[in-house]
């Protein structure tokens, strides 16, 4: 299992510990990709390139003036990655 993002801080999960081993199973947390920034970077940049990863479908700028409408992007799904400026 692989977690994803930051869950609400009251989240709770329930499991059978015994499935995790008797299984050979593993949990693991991603947040913000675990990733290291500099090779991030060069990845994306090349996939951009490539025609591989559409940026300008995946990021929204938003002037900060329309944060309430940044709020309401982030909670109905309409944008992925909202980007205040």
């Amino acid at each position: 299992m692989i977690l994803i993002g930051m869950p609400p801080l009251d989240a709770n999960a329930e499991l059978h510990v015994a499935d995790v081993f008797c299984q050979t199973k593993a949990i693991e947390a991603n947040y913000s990709g675990n990733a290291r920034a500099r090779e991030l970077l060069l990845r994306v940049t090349g996939w951009w390139r490539e025609g591989k990863w559409p940026v300008e479908k995946v990021v929204r700028p938003f002037p900060a003036r329309d944060v309430e409408e940044v709020l309401r992007g982030m909670d109905d799904g309409s944008a992925i990655k909202l980007v205040l400026v």
